[in-house]
């Protein structure tokens, strides 16, 4: 679907969730586009927290971070290291090698600057391709 669109109507929430995703063993996994400057909305009233939103959608900056969320790991899979490496793509821009141990946190991912301003790099009117390259898991 088109980007900017579900940015709009994720109804003020700070993330697009994809669909649910499986590597390895590893089911239940989400990419997240983490939509920035809500920190900074959370305190500004409904209403105008919706128009502040829908200006930085429309006119920009913008720079979602975009984050992986491994949700399948629990109980002893949590007393294990999980340390991925991992690279995201996106509009022909590839940052990594990123490495985390998924069983000290979830989430985790690149901030929000480093594909810089999305209304730049990525067609809003259109659907947008991340990829997602993962090592060992």
């Amino acid at each position: 679907s088109k980007l900017r669109e579900r940015m709009l109507v994720s109804g003020g929430r700070n993330h697009i969730v994809s669909p649910t995703f499986s590597v390895g063993d590893w089911d239940n996994m989400h990419l997240l586009i983490m939509i920035d400057g809500m920190n900074e909305l959370a305190s500004t009233r409904c209403g105008d927290r919706c128009g502040m939103l829908v200006a930085k959608i429309k006119i920009g900056p913008l720079y979602p971070a975009i984050k992986i969320k491994v949700d399948c790991l629990q109980g002893d899979m949590l007393s294990v290291d999980r340390v991925v490496q991992y690279y995201i793509s996106l509009g022909g821009m590839r940052h990594g090698p990123i490495f985390h141990n998924f069983s000290e946190g979830i989430i985790h991912g690149c901030p929000g600057d480093c594909f810089g301003n999305w209304l730049d790099v990525v067609d809003m009117e259109g659907p947008v391709t991340i990829v997602l390259e993962i090592g060992k898991v």
